[in-house]
């Protein structure tokens, strides 16, 4: 099934995925999974984060 709102998913085997909301918003979203390297939950928190923010940085 093909839905002209996905800009970018599943089948473009990307880090981020782009849903058209209206003609001018667009939701930009990504998940990782990955194992804690640190113990501190605040600072394993803050590495979230950067991950996940810097795959939406590098698409623009």
């Amino acid at each position: 099934m093909e839905d002209p709102r996905v800009l970018i998913g599943a089948k473009d085997a990307d880090d981020v995925g782009v849903y058209l909301l209206d003609e001018q918003t667009a939701l930009a979203f990504t998940t990782d999974f990955f194992t804690p390297v640190v113990d501190d939950p605040y600072a394993f928190g803050q590495i979230a984060v950067a991950n996940a923010l810097s795959d939406l940085y590098a698409k623009g």
